[in-house]
């Protein structure tokens, strides 16, 4: 985990970035992108960096921050929980959606007015009836905790602005998997 004499940003007792209450996976997948691009630019300058009294850090150790980061929210955490819906070791089920909550017209064809959808499906404390696959949540808190209630938005309303910068770090893994991979590639270094 990268370390500084000035910390500006909290961690939770799992590993993960902590900015505040609130989706804040948001703060995590965007940093966490943001972090892994700038290790692209120092490998390709053959640089590292200093970080207070630290030992100088490579491209690796901000790929490797990077990773665990990426790692914590498909499941690597105290609750052994993904935040990806429909994906991993006991993934959010209530996702905070309305059209996840409302089952499927195939079910039942009856048309559901928007009151409709509020008291009679999203209310309802059982998993969605349709599962948004691969959707990330708001994700835990301070202490790891996850509320579990498709009510409760900071912990499971999925977003572009967190799915977003998701997708751009698992792409940039997959593309440069190969090409960074050594003895003690980025996957590998903890």
């Amino acid at each position: 985990m990268l370390q500084s004499a000035a910390e500006a940003v909290n961690f939770t007792s799992g590993g993960l970035m902590y900015v505040r209450e609130g989706a804040n996976l948001q703060y995590v997948t965007g940093a966490s992108f943001l972090i892994a691009v700038y290790g692209d630019a120092l490998a390709a300058a053959d640089r590292t960096i200093l970080c207070g009294d630290y030992q100088p850090l490579s491209s690796w150790h901000l790929w490797a921050f990077a990773k665990s980061q990426l790692d914590y929210i498909l499941g690597k955490n105290p609750e052994q929980r993904s935040f990806m819906a429909g994906m991993g070791i006991n993934p959010p089920m209530q996702v905070h959606h309305r059209s996840a909550s409302i089952v499927s017209i195939h079910e039942d064809p009856t048309t559901v007015g928007c009151g409709q959808s509020l008291y009679e499906w999203f209310r309802r404390d059982q998993p969605n009836p349709n599962e948004l696959t691969g959707a990330i949540v708001g994700g835990p808190d301070i202490v790891d905790g996850f509320q579990h209630l498709r009510n409760v938005s900071s912990y499971t309303e999925p977003t572009t602005y967190i799915n977003a910068a998701f997708v751009g770090l698992i792409a940039k893994f997959v593309a440069h998997t190969v090409e960074f991979a050594s003895p003690r590639s980025f996957i590998e270094y903890e």
